[in-house]
């Protein structure tokens, strides 16, 4: 039996691992999942704003990527 050999993340596998959490915090804070830890519906809006502005920045960092690949 072979070994695959391990390979390093590169900085848009951490961004895309990233951009996921932010999209779960944003659908938390809008108030449409239960918060993780305490398990409840808490909807704070300034801070979804803040989860979607940053997973919009993750987006825009991550088309390039996707761009450079597909060319």
């Amino acid at each position: 039996m072979s070994e695959t050999p391990q390979v390093a993340p590169t900085v848009y596998d951490h961004l895309t691992l990233m951009l996921d959490q932010m999209v779960s915090v944003a659908w938390q804070k809008i108030g449409l999942h239960p918060d993780m830890v305490t398990g409840k519906i808490e909807p704070n809006l300034s801070d979804a704003r803040v989860a979607i502005d940053v997973a919009q920045y993750l987006v825009s960092c991550l088309e390039t990527q996707v761009d450079d690949n597909h060319s």
